[in-house]
This record gives C-alpha cells, structure tokens and sequence, in this order.
C-alpha cells in the first residue's frame, strides 16, 4: 500500500512505519536474516467484545440492554488493523558482521518501494522515515543488548547504508515507486 492510499483510508501511518521498524529488526539482528523479499501486509485480527463482569452488570439499572445492536455477529466482534509479514522463502543468513550489514541492505533494496525511505521532502514521508529508523534501532538495540560493541553498532551501519544508497538515487535522479 503507498502512502497516499494509507492517508486516504485515514491509517495511522506512523504505527505501521513503527511496525516495520521493529519487524526489521527482529529478522536482522534476533533471527539473524537478510528479510529479502518479505511482504508486509496490512491484516486483521478479530477480538471479541469484553462481557460486562457481574460486578459491572450488578451497577446497571434495571433491564438495561447489553447485547450487541443487532443479531449480527459482526457485533460481538471487535475487528483491530495488524501488520502481518509473509513470504519468507527468499530469506537467507546473515553473519554479525559488515558482510551481514551488506546482504541486508541488498534485500532493504529489493523490498525498497515498501519501506519508509529517508532523504525525502515530504513532511509525512519525513516523519515515517524518522519513525521507522528510530524504532528500528530501538529494537535492534534491545535485542542486541547483551552483545560486543561491535556487534551493537551494526544497525547503525544497516540505517546509514541505506540512506547512503538513497543519496546515490537522489543524485542520480532515480525514483522508486512511492511506498511509505
């Protein structure tokens, strides 16, 4: 879904640009992958309405309704938006390395017109990327936290080598296709 799509449909953006941060960072630096090519898909999950307890219900006034609006079952159900990531049968291994660094912006850039992307004008797109790379080394670093500086420093290097590369599609006038 691009970003227009998302604001059109009034989604809170910045939760699902938070999302990806921190789904990319369970599959860089926890599960020790490059993430090529997974989808990130807007879901649902359904929770049912909460039941009055009988405390709740005893403070009620005589014969009040607390059933849903109708018999319809849609409204005993409570529908919540999710991020879900799919398609994993491209992933390979990284190493905690520099090498480790490389296969993974190499897949950042595979997935690229998905992701939030820095260096752009927009204020919105702005936010998203600030939103993403924040959160992102927000979980890299708590997953990491047991680790040696060198290995704790990686994802500042994954975060600087893809604004590094989008500089290189700014200079060179490329566009990818608008994606958060």
């Amino acid at each position: 879904m691009h970003l227009n799509q998302l604001i059109d449909l009034q989604f809170e953006a910045s939760t699902i640009a938070s999302s990806m941060g921190s789904a990319l960072a369970v599959m860089h630096w926890a599960a020790q992958t490059d993430a090529r090519d997974v989808e990130f898909v807007l879901g649902s999950t359904i929770q049912p309405v909460r039941s009055l307890s009988a405390a709740e219900a005893a403070l009620l006034p005589p014969n009040t309704w607390t059933g849903s609006p109708s018999d319809n079952l849609e409204d005993f159900l409570e529908i919540n938006a999710a991020i879900w990531v799919l398609d994993f049968n491209q992933v390979r291994p990284i190493t905690m390395d520099e090498d480790g660094v490389a296969l993974a912006v190499e897949a950042y850039k595979i997935n690229d017109p998905y992701f939030p992307k820095p260096l752009r004008d927009d204020p919105m797109a702005k936010k998203l990327w600030n939103t993403f790379a924040t959160t992102y080394f927000e979980a890299s670093q708590r997953i990491l936290k047991d680790e040696a500086r060198r290995i704790r420093v990686l994802p500042v290097r994954f975060l600087e080598e893809v604004i590094e590369m989008q500089k290189g599609r700014n200079l060179r006038g490329m566009t990818s296709e608008e994606g958060l």
